[in-house]
């Protein structure tokens, strides 16, 4: 009887959103009206034994004579919350019952309340004690109500599953203990396995687990709505007929604590006296704070999960945030009677559209049925056992139980399973609150554990598989072939902290490094020990005389650096390189200079460069009459983006710029080519489009062969064209081969 969603058959689903039960309006006929009323009649009679016992549970021990004014609070509350919801719900048919989870809190609150004002009438005590758990509902309902308005309704996703599992497990665990208490009417200081395993209290608390486990049984081997309140009427009339066959009257058994009552002659209602609110001692009641934002978090949270589990039940989508509104608005409304928190159920609601009455008619005589029984008599109270009572919490704790721990050993990862059970266990022994606590602190560390076995280096390369943007002559990029082994890049990734930003030191080999670049551009941040860890790496740099830069800082980090002395970068010309393309420039610029390679000529000849290519000399003659030789100013544009591809450019003298147009017209870097490199030499091949724009850096001089230029030279010179042509494949090739080295990689 549990509000909590669980998985269910799909033969069950299906009964419950078939066209036969849709969500339909019913006639105004007879049929209509009988069907009404029996929905409503049934579904009352199930909320009114979740109050009774729900009211057992919170008015135990010193509160037990409180019992009528709990269950009147929590009864007249859940009518008026059923009224709102009925009346505001986006989707006829809703009905409402308070969040299980939150009764044993409340239990630890009324408690509290009565060990704060001894000295009060018990029956006082407990008035007090439903309207401090009132205003704690106005307060969560009005969280609830801004969760909605505000659109916040995802945010209980960020709950680990283990710890609400094993929260909903160790609430399952208190409606055990909880139930037993009721049927045995044991104070909770006498209360104990060697107490109650005692002959005069195994009848009652035995009789309670058997009815609790039929209630189980019956209702997973029959999934319709008549099973549980056919099983406890079936309880009931067992009882009275072994009652009379004994003989016994309904006086004894009350004194033998197997009745509810007696209670005094009157109704059932009892208004709630506002006055006593003044005689709490709200700043002397122990735990109130943390039971309080108990009650807040796990309340608002149940809403939420609750109205997506009848999202999945019903097959259709809810407005989500108006529900939760509506259900904060309906808690409100409820708290002046002392009601607690309250939210859509799932197992009403679904079973009002079995019994084909999902209207708002169905959920306003739901109401009205609550609030009727309230105004009887407690001599319908005073025939009812306890055991029975006690049996409706067993067998929910027993259903938790089931869900959350056996059912869950199969479907949850070891290191869940194990936080679920030592949770479990904690709130056992510590109580709620710190079991809770414990949970969310073993999920943390789990998360830290875990977290740290994401590789902190997204990529780590080499100078001589990764260049910088800057398309240099083919002298240099032979040179840098072999001396690109002494640059390490490593592009960093995720949150950096003290458990994995110690991996960072072993990308520092013992020789042979000459530059070491760490790429932050995707790490969202670090913590103190990682600065340590960079402080670190920076004497390493010193000592063993390698370049270190750290690029793609975000302000904060880089402040974070500043306040622990660790520079960005070493030597100080590193500084400037904010970027790892710019400190890759950097590191390629000064191992040329090492090596003493000769400066890049003012200009350059593409003949040249063709003999070099091939290794057979080339007539400059012969081929400048198929070239076109362009002057192009500083700014204009040699290619522009998305014109056709009919030309390769050769640039002779002056440096060009590629970028890459999107859409919006803003221009994206993408590399720069010095004298004697080659642009656009695969569209004279594939053709279609350009796929960049080339603008000129500097005042250009460009050697262009056209597409009706290398048609010419075939035809008139095939022994030029062949040389060119295999020219042009050999450095198409080399950048193809480059670029599979690159995502090689990137998909290690």
């Amino acid at each position: 009887m549990s509000e909590e969603i669980v998985p269910r058959p799909a033969a069950d689903i299906a009964v419950a959103t078939s066209p036969v039960f849709s969500n339909r309006r019913l006639g105004m006929g007879m049929e209509a009206v009988v069907t009404t009323a029996s929905a409503a009649i049934v579904i009352a009679l199930l909320q009114v034994i979740n109050a009774i016992a729900y009211a057992g549970l919170i008015c135990s021990g010193p509160l037990a004579p409180g019992l009528l004014v709990g269950f009147s609070a929590i009864l007249g509350g859940l009518a008026v919350s059923t009224t709102v919801i009925a009346l505001a719900s986006a989707e006829p048919g809703m009905v409402t019952a308070p969040i299980s989870v939150c009764v044993v809190v409340y239990a630890l609150i009324a408690a509290a309340i009565a060990h704060a004002m001894p000295a009060l009438d018990p029956i006082r005590v407990t008035q007090a004690a439903m309207l401090a758990c009132g205003v704690i509902t106005a307060f969560a309902g009005a969280v609830c109500a801004l969760i909605g308005v505000f659109r916040l309704g995802a945010l209980a996703r960020f709950l680990p599953y283990p710890v609400v599992s094993a929260y909903n497990a160790g609430i399952g665990w208190l409606f055990v203990l909880g139930g037993l208490k009721i049927a045995t009417t044991l104070e909770p200081h006498g209360w104990g396995w060697a107490t109650l395993l005692s002959p005069a209290l195994i009848p009652r608390a035995g009789s309670a687990v058997v009815m609790a486990v039929l209630l189980v049984g019956l209702g997973r081997a029959f999934r319709h709505w008549a099973v549980i309140p056919l099983t406890l009427a079936a309880g009931l009339v067992a009882f009275h007929a072994a009652r009379l066959l004994a003989g016994a009257d309904l006086p004894g058994l009350a004194s033998g604590g197997w009745l509810l009552g007696p209670f005094n002659a009157g109704r059932i209602w009892t208004a709630p006296d506002w006055t006593l609110a003044a005689r709490v001692p709200w700043t002397h009641v122990t735990g109130l704070g943390s039971l309080t934002l108990t009650i807040v978090l796990l309340g608002a949270t149940t809403v939420i999960l609750v109205l997506g589990g009848l999202e999945l039940e019903l097959h259709q989508p809810l407005k989500l945030n108006r529900e939760v509104f509506v259900a904060g608005i309906g808690c409100v409304a409820a708290a002046p009677f002392g009601g607690l928190m309250s939210t859509q159920s799932v197992i009403s609601t679904l079973m009002a559209r079995r019994m084909g009455a999902p209207t708002r008619t169905m959920a306003l005589g739901v109401a009205l049925c609550c609030a009727l029984v309230l105004l009887a008599g407690t001599a319908t109270l005073d025939v009812v056992p306890r055991f029975l009572v006690a049996a409706v919490l067993i067998s929910n704790g027993l259903e938790r139980l089931i869900d959350r721990v056996w059912k869950e050993r199969h479907r949850l990862p070891r290191q869940e399973m194990a936080v679920l059970l030592l949770v479990l266990l904690a709130i056992i022994w510590l109580g709620i609150v710190r079991g809770v606590g414990v949970g969310l602190g073993l999920t943390l560390l789990m998360f830290v554990w875990n977290y740290r076995s994401i590789p902190v280096v997204r990529m780590a390369v080499t100078g001589a598989l990764q260049r910088s943007s800057l398309i240099r002559p083919r002298e240099e990029e032979a040179a840098l072939n072999r001396l690109g082994v002494s640059v390490r890049l490593c592009r960093l990734q995720g949150y950096l902290f003290f458990l994995n930003a110690v991996d960072l030191l072993k990308e520092v080999p013992d020789i042979g490094l000459r530059f070491l670049i760490l790429d932050f551009r995707h790490v969202v941040g670090m913590d103190t020990s990682a600065c340590q860890i960079f402080q670190r790496l920076n004497q390493l740099a010193h000592e063993r005389d390698f370049g270190l830069a750290l690029t793609g800082l975000s302000a904060a980090m880089a402040a974070q650096l500043r306040q622990h002395g660790v520079p960005a970068a070493w030597p100080d010309a590193l500084a400037a390189c904010d970027t790892a393309d710019k400190a890759l420039h950097y590191a390629e610029d000064a191992l040329l200079i090492d090596v003493a390679q000769p400066a890049v000529a003012a200009s350059a000849s593409f003949a040249a460069l063709i003999a070099d290519v091939t290794g057979r000399p080339t007539d400059a003659a012969r081929l400048a009459t198929y070239l076109d030789r362009l002057e192009v100013a500083a700014g204009a544009v040699l290619i522009r983006q998305n014109d056709p591809a009919d030309a390769l450019y050769f640039i002779v003298e002056g440096t060009v710029s590629v970028h890459i147009e999107v859409p919006g017209g803003e221009r994206t870097h993408l590399r720069t080519a010095q004298a004697g490199t080659i642009m656009g030499e695969v569209g004279i091949y594939a053709g279609g489009r350009r796929t960049a724009t080339v603008l000129a850096d500097a005042p250009c001089r460009v050697d262009r062969l056209s597409v009706r230029g290398m048609e010419s030279m075939e035809r008139d010179d095939p022994d030029l064209a062949s040389l060119v042509h295999r020219a042009m494949t050999t450095l198409i090739a080399d950048k193809l081969a480059g670029s599979n080295r690159i995502l090689e990689q990137l998909m290690r």
